[in-house]
């Protein structure tokens, strides 16, 4: 039973006659009248005695004009519920974010919840991968790089500047080559893999002959590793400045080696996207890049 038919149906029975359903509906008087034949035949029932001068009801016809009635109006309600939900700044959010950049983007999350108390927020901190995302529901995903998996809906955040750092004791143990391309033959590296597994590593300026010896999506286990004296990390700048500032680590090759990679805000689909999710993108696009170019700035000026 098509809902159109049904309509179509309604409105000839309230104007009474097939000419002014079509009229009203913008249709040839014939389609009206196959359309209201074709909803008869998928009932299996007569619905409309059809005279020269007259439309009666048949009995079938006056119990089903009845159903169809309310059967339109809760389509009807549905209809605006389901839109006036897309517009409201009310139930729950689910964002998923690795907890490094919840640490960053917190700021503008906690303005947005002031802003619309009826919201809450759930999150979930989980590996980047789109093999275990594609099973997940969720309202928006902060990643660092883009995922592989190509029906993400991907929109750029901000940028995240990597820099190469070690300990003094580290450097003590293991002196430097005197250019950064030899780096990778005898020292112990350790590196962020992105959200498409790819490696995060200038690999233009330093070649990697051989796996790193530690790969994490956690910048919080790259920085211990690096702490403890073992490797040189591939690190986030923004989140060297202190421990640069105390003399705990020093950038290495006077950041010839940097990169920046790309922080991205992903939806399941582009379609129909809810505007408290799209205000909330927007609200932490619109802060993230000051924030860290804020951190980022303040590393500088500790190693000069």
């Amino acid at each position: 039973m098509n809902l159109d038919d049904v309509a179509l149906f309604v409105q000839v029975v309230e104007l009474g006659s097939f000419t002014k359903a079509a009229e009203r509906s913008g249709l040839p008087k014939s389609t009206v009248s196959r359309r209201i034949r074709d909803l008869e035949q998928s009932l299996r029932a007569r619905l409309l005695e059809r005279t020269t001068r007259h439309l009666l009801l048949t009995e079938v016809g006056e119990a089903f004009l009845l159903r169809a009635r309310a059967i339109l109006a809760a389509v009807e309600a549905t209809e605006l519920e389901v839109a006036g939900a897309q517009q409201t700044f009310e139930g729950e959010l689910t964002l998923y974010a690795p907890d490094f950049l919840m640490e960053w983007c917190s700021p503008q999350i906690a303005r947005f919840f002031e802003r619309y108390p009826e919201l809450s927020l759930r999150v979930h901190d989980i590996g980047q991968t789109s093999s275990t995302l594609a099973d997940k529901r969720f309202d928006l995903l902060l990643t660092l790089g883009a995922l592989r998996d190509s029906s993400f809906i991907a929109h750029p955040m901000a940028k995240l500047q990597f820099d190469l750092y070690a300990t003094p004791e580290y450097l003590q143990q293991h002196p430097l080559p005197e250019h950064a391309k030899a780096l990778g033959q005898k020292h112990a590296l350790a590196i962020m893999e992105l959200a498409s597994l790819d490696l995060c590593w200038p690999l233009a300026q330093i070649p990697l002959f051989r796996r790193p010896q530690f790969c994490t999506q956690s910048p919080y286990l790259l920085r211990s590793l690096v702490l403890q004296h073992r490797v040189i990390g591939y690190l986030p700048v923004a989140m060297a400045g202190d421990l640069v500032a105390q003399g705990k680590l020093v950038p290495l090759y006077n950041r010839t080696v940097r990169t920046a990679e790309q922080l991205y805000g992903v939806y399941h689909s582009r379609r129909f996207v809810p505007e408290k999710v799209k205000l909330l993108m927007e609200d932490i696009r619109a802060g993230l890049p000051g924030r860290l170019q804020q951190l980022e700035a303040e590393q500088v000026d500790c190693s000069n």
